[in-house]
């Protein structure tokens, strides 16, 4: 069902987890962090070697100044395809951008939304293009406990935006381990939660 990860500035996810979240989510992957005051997002990686590699290389460029997003697939609904695979970007009319990434089933898009046979969207996909223009910083900070009881509680949602700042939705339903939130125990190695 995926994995949504959030680190904060000086961490990130050792190899080992990287790689036991890749053998369960292993649909493709993305992350984001923020460079330059922007939200840079890499995503469409579908080999472990292309996403250990850009990872590895983003945190050792950025994981020290920035909270990091990084998300690992299992195609739920819609096709396994690059543009499926998270973060999305957040471009509301006012405010700061961003990028968000999702854990959990929201619906099974259907109808117009659905997109053509050879590219099925996600349900994540069909939130992103509806509403990446709405998602602004305040209103997402502001109406995390509602969002959260809109989509239930085993959805949860993680932003990050080009002030830096972050937002998790249903944040109670995953696990804070030494700097880093995990949406559920799918990168869990050794007793770690």
């Amino acid at each position: 069902m995926c994995i949504a990860i959030v680190t904060m500035p000086g961490k990130h996810v050792d190899n080992a987890a990287l790689y036991r979240g890749w053998t369960c989510n292993k649909d493709g992957a993305g992350f984001a962090y923020v460079k330059d005051n922007k939200v840079h997002i890499e995503k469409g990686l579908m080999t472990y070697n292309e996403l250990q590699t850009k990872y590895e290389k983003a945190v050792e460029a950025y994981g020290d100044k920035s909270a990091m997003l990084l998300h690992m697939r299992v195609g739920t609904s819609g096709s396994v395809t690059k543009q499926n695979t998270h973060p999305f970007p957040i471009r509301p009319q006012e405010g700061p951008a961003g990028a968000f990434i999702h854990n959990g089933i929201l619906f099974t898009p259907a109808g117009a939304w659905k997109g053509p046979e050879s590219d099925k969207k996600s349900d994540t996909r069909v939130v992103s293009e509806a509403l990446n223009n709405i998602l602004r910083l305040q209103d997402v900070m502001d109406g995390r406990e509602l969002i959260g009881k809109a989509i239930g509680a085993h959805n949860k949602l993680a932003f990050l935006y080009d002030t830096g700042d972050y937002a998790i939705v249903n944040e109670q339903s995953g696990f804070w381990n030494e700097g880093i939130w995990y949406s559920n125990g799918t990168c869990k190695i050794n007793g770690t939660r």
